[in-house]
C-alpha cells in the first residue's frame, strides 16, 4: 500500500470520512491501539519484571494509549504497565476496559519514580492537533518525564581501570503514539520540553510534520499502522513516503536468459584533474547498480589514473584543457552518446570557462540519451542566462546547487523544499531530487515523493556523485525518469542507513554497498 503523507486536516477529514462510511472511531482507535502494542512487544524482552508507563493525555492519543496498554495486558500478564493519566475520566469505556485487564493507574506523585525504573515509555499526551507553544502544566509533565528519564548525561563508562569494556546507561525506550508530544505535525515545528521518540507508530498516513525539521530529528524511526481508513479517503495528490515495496515494483526483472545489453548501457561525463574520485564514485555506483555496461567520457590526462581501479568500465578518453573537459570534447561525446541508454553529466566535471563551453555546447545538441545532471553540470547552468533541458531530464541539486538555479537563498530553500521543488519540476519540466535529509523528488505533472531516510552518513563528499551514478544505471535499464530518480535515491538512502558502519564510513563504501540494498529488496 503506498504510504501519503498529510496534513492533519487532510487527517481529520479522512477519519471523519471513514466514520460516515460505517469505520467507526472506536474501531479506528482499537486498531490504532493495537498497533503501538504489536510494537511495544516488539521491543520486549522475553524475561519478566518488565515495567512500561503509558503517558495518557486526555483526548483520542490518549485513548491509542490505554488500548495499547489492554492490549500489552493480555498478551503479557506477567509485564507491569502503570498508566498515568493526565485527566480523570472515570466513565470512560476505553480507560475501564484497560483497567479491566489488571493495568496499574498511577498519579503525578509517583510519576518520577516509576518512569526511572521503566523499560519503555509509551508517549500518548499530545496527538497531531496540537499547536505550539505547550500550556505551562503539559511543558512542565514532560520536562518531569525528561528529567527522570536522563538523569544525567548518558556516557560510555569503563567497567574498572584495566578493563577495555564499555558499558552504557541503560535508558528507557520511548514510543511515542502518532507522534511524539509537543511536535506540530503540520509545520515540523517542536516544543523544546518533547521527548525525542526511538520509534513513533502513526495512522494511516504520515504526517508532513514527520519528516520536516527541526521536529522530525525527534520521530525516531516511523511506522505507518494500517487502521483500515482506505486510501481513496486521503488526497490522490498527496506526496508519498517511499517504501520497499514500491521500490521493488520499480526494479527491472533479471533473467537467466540475459547478456550485457539487456540492462542498459550509461555513459557518464564526469572528472577532471582535480575531481579525479568523482569520476571513479559514479562510475562503481553506476556498476553496482545492474547497468550492463558503463562508459566513463572523461579528460584524457586522468584516464591513467583511474582506469586500474575500475576494470569493468570501458573508457572514452576526450580532449581536455589542462585536465578540464572543453568545447572540443563535445562532437566525439555526442557521437558515442548514440548507442547509450542514458547520459550523466557533471560530477567532478569543474566549473570552468572551458566546461562552461563544453556544458553549453553539449546542451545544443539534439538526440542526447536520458540525460542526469549533476554537481558541476547544475553549477555551469545556474551561470547560463537561458537554458532549456530535453524532456524527461534529471537533475540532482543540492540544497545550494538548488538555490544557485532557481536564484534563490539556501535558506529559503531548505525553509520550503517541497513547496519549491514541486514548484520548479514544473517550471522547468524536469524530475528533481532535491538531496539532503529525506530527500524529495519531484515531477513536472506535480508528483511529489519523499525518501524515508535522514542519515549523518552520506554527509560526506562523494556520496552525491554516487546517487548520480545509481540513477544513471536505473535509468538506462529501462525505468522512466521519475522510477529512476525514486529507486535510486532509495536504494542509496538504505545504504547509508544500514549499510555503513555507524562512523568512518566512506562514499566508495556507499557505492560498493548498493548491491547488498538490491539483494535486500528483491
Amino acid at each position: 500500500m503506498t504510504i501519503k503523507i498529510v496534513t492533519v486536516t487532510e487527517m481529520i477529514a479522512a477519519e471523519k470520512q471513514a466514520d460516515a462510511n460505517g469505520h467507526s472511531y472506536s474501531t479506528m482507535m482499537d486498531l490504532a491501539g493495537k498497533a503501538v502494542a504489536d510494537r511495544v512487544m516488539a521491543h520486549l524482552p522475553s524475561k519478566d519484571n518488565i515495567t512500561i508507563i503509558v503517558l495518557v493525555g486526555k483526548g483520542n492519543n490518549g485513548g491509542d494509549g490505554l488500548v495499547a496498554a489492554k492490549y500489552i495486558k493480555y498478551t503479557r500478564p506477567d509485564v507491569e504497565v502503570l498508566v498515568y493519566q493526565h485527566t480523570i475520566r472515570p466513565q470512560d469505556p476505553v480507560l475501564n476496559a484497560a483497567r479491566g485487564t489488571g493495568v496499574r493507574f498511577i498519579n503525578q506523585s509517583d510519576l518520577a519514580t516509576a518512569v526511572k525504573q521503566a523499560s519503555i515509555i509509551i508517549d500518548a499526551l499530545l496527538g497531531t492537533g496540537i499547536k505550539l507553544p505547550l500550556r505551562d502544566d503539559m511543558a512542565l509533565l514532560l520536562e518531569l518525564v525528561k528529567v527522570s528519564c536522563y538523569p544525567h548525561v548518558k556516557l560510555p563508562t569503563l567497567v574498572d581501570p584495566t578493563s577495555k569494556a564499555i558499558v552504557q546507561q541503560q535508558l528507557p525506550i520511548i514510543i511515542a503514539v502518532d507522534c511524539p508530544s509537543g511536535l506540530d505535525c503540520d509545520t515540523g515545528a517542536i516544543s523544546p520540553q518533547t521527548l525525542a521518540a526511538d520509534e513513533t507508530v502513526t495512522f494511516a498516513a504520515a504526517k508532513h510534520g514527520h519528516l520536516l525539521f527541526d521536529g522530525a530529528a525527534s520521530v525516531g524511526n516511523l511506522r505507518v499502522a494500517d487502521i483500515g481508513i482506505m486510501s481513496d479517503f486521503l488526497p490522490p495528490n498527496a506526496p508519498i513516503l517511499l517504501d520497499p515495496y514500491h521500490i521493488r515494483s520499480l526494479l527491472p526483472k533479471r533473467t537467466s536468459e540475459s547478456h550485457k545489453g539487456t540492462y542498459g548501457k550509461a555513459l557518464i561525463t564526469a572528472g577532471s584533474q582535480v575531481y579525479a574520485g568523482a569520476a571513479t564514485l559514479a562510475a562503481r555506483a553506476a556498476s553496482r547498480s545492474g547497468a550492463g555496461l558503463v562508459t566513463l567520457a572523461i579528460p584524457h590526462s586522468i584516464q591513467s589514473l583511474l582506469a586500474s581501479t575500475l576494470p569493468e568500465i570501458t573508457w572514452l578518453p576526450l580532449p581536455h584543457t589542462d585536465g578540464y573537459l572543453n568545447m572540443n570534447s563535445t562532437q566525439p561525446l555526442v557521437k558515442q552518446a548514440q548507442s547509450y541508454d542514458s547520459l550523466l553529466v557533471g560530477c567532478g566535471m569543474g566549473n570552468t570557462p572551458t566546461t562552461q563551453q563544453f556544458m553549453w555546447n553539449l546542451l545544443n545538441q539534439e538526440n542526447l540519451p536520458s540525460l542526469i545532471i549533476d554537481a558541476d553540470g547544475l553549477n555551469v547552468l545556474s551561470q547560463m542566462p537561458h537554458w532549456q533541458l530535453p524532456p524527461h531530464t534529471i537533475i540532482t541539486p543540492h540544497p545550494r546547487e538548488f538555490a544557485r538555479l532557481a536564484n534563490t537563498t539556501t535558506a529559503e530553500v531548505q525553509a520550503n523544499r517541497w513547496e519549491l521543488a514541486k514548484e520548479k519540476a514544473q517550471e522547468w519540466n524536469v524530475v528533481i531530487v532535491l538531496k539532503g535529509a529525506y530527500t524529495a523528488i519531484a515531477t513536472p505533472d506535480g508528483q511529489l515523493s519523499i525518501s524515508p531516510f535522514a542519515t549523518a552518513n552520506l554527509a560526506m563528499a562523494g556520496t552525491g556523485d554516487v546517487l548520480a551514478g545509481c540513477i544513471a544505471s536505473l535509468r538506462a535499464q529501462g525505468l522512466n525518469a521519475h522510477e529512476a530518480a525514486q529507486a535510486g535515491v532509495w536504494l542509496h538512502g538504505w545504504v547509508g542507513q544500514y549499510g555503513l558502519p555507524k562512523r568512518g564510513g566512506l562514499a566508495l563504501d556507499v557505492a560498493n554497498n548498493l548491491g547488498q540494498a538490491l539483494s535486500h529488496i528483491t
